[in-house]
């Protein structure tokens, strides 16, 4: 397998105020497209480190499978998902047919259910970014298999819903069983990566504000992100062209 190697950037830490916009994905893709692989750099600082003067940067080195890497980022850009809920995707999730490609995903952000939702979530085959990710995920050919495979475990999450009238408060844990794909934090580091100012969230914000900008409605904002909170939807909303397009047609 052919391994190339890009020297590391400074990873910017701080959150964006913008968005991520369609020429940042394609200055992304095209770092990968023509290779196999690269090997991936991230520039760690900490205080202190054994052997390591304070302060001094440590550099970490991980491969990227390019074809899963390219999979991983159309998917991130197309469905706007939680980067777990992309990493739980197994073979058998993804398919295609009737001129969509179907993806059934893993709604982890649910505070009330002890057990991780299922939602199908489709797009037309003429989207330009569907292209990549079936040409990986044609690649994998047990239907069981993660399609991002890694050394992750198992995991115990706890959420706490208040009683907005009693003001009491329920706890509420699941373990997640499945284990064995790739970790976020090397997702993370991965898409940092090709872009330093980008990581993985900044994909499902970028998409809810661009929807938001097409004027897309609250209720399927709510509809698309499986939000249950119409006020997260409504912030997306209020900031796009869609509440004010009627005032932008007046002739006084």
């Amino acid at each position: 397998m052919r391994m190339e190697s890009v020297k590391a950037m400074p990873i910017v830490t701080t959150k964006r105020k913008d968005i991520l916009r369609e020429d940042e994905l394609r200055g992304m893709l095209d770092k990968l497209e023509g290779k196999e692989s690269l090997q991936g750099q991230y520039m760690l600082q900490k205080r202190y480190t054994k052997g390591k003067k304070e302060g001094e940067r440590i550099v970490q080195t991980f491969n990227i499978d390019c074809r899963k890497t390219e999979c991983l980022l159309c998917l991130l850009w197309i469905f706007g998902k939680r980067i777990t809920e992309l990493l739980l995707l197994k073979r058998k999730d993804v398919t295609v047919g009737g001129g969509f490609l179907t993806v059934k995903f893993h709604v982890l952000k649910k505070p009330k259910e002890t057990i991780p939702v299922r939602y199908m979530k489709s797009i037309t085959l003429n989207h330009p970014y569907t292209k990549y990710i079936i040409q990986y995920v044609n690649t994998v050919k047990d239907p069981d298999e993660f399609l991002f495979p890694g050394n992750s475990g198992e995991r115990t999450f706890v959420s706490k819903v208040r009683n907005k009238k009693t003001g009491k408060v329920k706890v509420y844990e699941y373990t997640r069983e499945e284990h064995g794909f790739m970790s976020a934090h090397l997702a993370w580091k991965i898409v940092k990566f090709l872009n330093p100012k980008s990581y993985p969230h900044l994909f499902r914000h970028s998409l809810a504000t661009i929807m938001a900008e097409n004027r897309y409605t609250q209720h399927q904002l709510m509809s698309w992100f499986d939000w249950s909170n119409p006020t997260v939807a409504f912030e997306y909303v209020k900031k796009g062209p869609g509440l004010t397009k009627e005032a932008s047609r007046r002739t006084w």
